[in-house]
């Protein structure tokens, strides 16, 4: 019986474990489209001042 307990809370954790590592995941790759979104808008800016302002 305690060995069947066992199998299942082991099992149970294992799922949370992979659950939270797929979410995590996904906020991982959510984040780099963010910041790579970012860096093309800090790019295009840089590009804009640097034609405004080249002498």
């Amino acid at each position: 019986m305690l060995d069947v307990l066992n199998k299942n809370s082991s099992n149970n954790l294992l799922i949370q474990k992979k659950d939270l590592a797929l979410t995590l995941t996904k906020e991982v790759e959510d984040n780099s489209i963010i910041l790579m979104q970012g860096a093309g808008n800090i790019s295009e800016l840089t590009d804009i001042l640097l034609s405004k302002y080249k002498a």
